[in-house]
């Protein structure tokens, strides 16, 4: 048996693949199971898992027509044959030593979950990657009662959200049928709650291994995201039944799923311009004044307490319940993340 198990989905990108390969298969913890699930590539990809394959036999590569992450993530996790397992996307790439010292952690702790530091990894200039550490220390949290201490903490610091900081242990989600839900978006969030709810015992590392990579030279930005809103919504009140789950209801708690939440309804309100010639004015007004509206909006501007003085400013057209400022903000946001992503990206980190 191995001792992790690497799940790396598969799609459209042989421009990143040789790089986040050569740093799994070069990790200094060499007892792995490298699980490529291809899925319906037609790049090239497909291609190079195979010739990767046939190079190292710890590879085992499937083939599916284009189901979507989950669905990709969902099959690997019936193949897994390890004590722990590690998700990785395709297109970011981890520091050598990245699995032996989680591994390393997990044994000498017994730990359900390895949660490590990453870095959020920004190509917006051609002077290369701005690099933001998300970290907090390093601490082992025998129960769910010590790990309730800084639940808030965890998440205030971006660590609970994705999947690819984190050593999850194989026995858990065999036993509980853990499944990645398929959704436009979110996913990687609820599979974490379901996790947390069945896990007992916990390790965080405040080390940066994991390259969490977003924009690229060249590339857009972004892009419309459809339902963004509601996605937002959703995600929202999944937050909230974790944290009823955990028990965790202070102040503390109250502020930050307001915030979050809030800082996302900016982030939805400049999504309606994304692209101009989606959405006619009329509706991205609508839009806008229905988020503002929405309970959780009216209940969440009355808890949030930003953190910078830019979201506090942001907030403002929020607070007073005024549509056409909030339209006026998205589209000047919308402007500064076209025109300057590198400030953008930056304003976004130090929020």
């Amino acid at each position: 048996m191995a001792k992790v198990s690497v799940i790396i989905p598969v799609y459209n990108v042989k421009s990143y693949l040789s790089k986040a390969l050569d740093c799994i298969c070069s990790q200094t913890l060499s007892e792995l199971q490298i699980i490529l699930i291809d899925d319906g590539s037609t790049d090239g990809s497909r291609e190079l898992c195979k010739m990767r394959a046939e190079k190292d036999e710890r590879i085992v590569v499937l083939y599916q027509k284009n189901s979507g992450v989950s669905s990709a993530r969902n099959r690997a996790l019936d193949l897994i044959n390890a004590e722990y397992v590690f998700f990785m996307d395709a297109d970011d790439y981890a520091e050598l030593n990245m699995l032996e010292e989680m591994y390393a952690a997990a044994k000498q702790y017994h730990c359900d979950l390895v949660i490590s530091g990453f870095y959020f990894e920004s190509f917006t200039t051609d002077r290369g990657a701005a690099q933001y550490p998300m970290t907090f220390q390093n601490v082992y949290y025998p129960n769910q009662d010590e790990f309730r201490k800084d639940f808030v903490q965890l998440w205030d610091n971006h660590l609970l959200y994705n999947i690819c900081n984190k050593l999850y242990r194989t026995k858990i989600i065999q036993e509980q049928d853990l499944k990645f839900p398929t959704l436009d978006r979110g996913e990687d969030l609820c599979f974490n709650e379901l996790f947390l709810e069945q896990s007992h015992s916990f390790c965080c590392l405040k080390n940066c291994y994991y390259h969490y990579v977003r924009e690229r030279p060249g590339s857009a930005t972004s892009s419309y995201v459809k339902n963004w809103f509601q996605i937002r919504v959703n995600e929202h009140a999944e937050l909230i039944r974790c944290f009823q789950y955990f028990n965790v209801d202070t102040n503390e708690s109250r502020d930050f799923l307001a915030r979050r939440y809030i800082e996302r309804v900016i982030g939805c309100i400049e999504n309606e311009f994304e692209d101009s010639g989606y959405v006619c004015p009329k509706e991205q007004y609508k839009a806008i004044k229905n988020m503002i509206n929405h309970p959780y909006t009216q209940e969440s501007v009355k808890f949030a307490k930003p953190k910078s003085t830019k979201v506090k400013v942001m907030l403002l057209p929020i607070k007073i319940n005024n549509t056409f400022f909030c339209f006026c903000m998205g589209k000047l946001i919308n402007y500064v993340r076209k025109n300057n992503p590198e400030l953008f990206i930056r304003l976004k980190q130090n929020r």
